[in-house]
């Protein structure tokens, strides 16, 4: 279910160390996660959504990526 997978993601990100503005960034990610727990914005749009640069955004993006399930967050099949 997409409320089972959103609550164990945010599970897994309140246990992660990222400073809060990063968390607010990574919830931002799972907030918009698909169905399937693909990753709906560009790096461009969620650096813009969030206020920071794209290096700062991708180095959260790449955080979420590393929760469970594997492939969570991935923008395409091959990533």
């Amino acid at each position: 279910k997409k409320e089972g997978l959103t609550s164990h993601l945010l599970w897994q990100l309140r246990t992660c160390e990222l400073a809060n503005d990063d968390q607010k960034i990574a919830a931002h990610i799972i907030g918009n996660l698909d169905g399937n727990g693909f990753f709906t914005l560009s790096v461009e749009e969620l650096a813009l959504e969030t206020g920071v640069d794209e290096d700062r955004a991708m180095m959260v993006l790449r955080t979420v990526q590393s929760f469970d399930p594997p492939g969570i967050a991935a923008r395409d099949l091959r990533e």
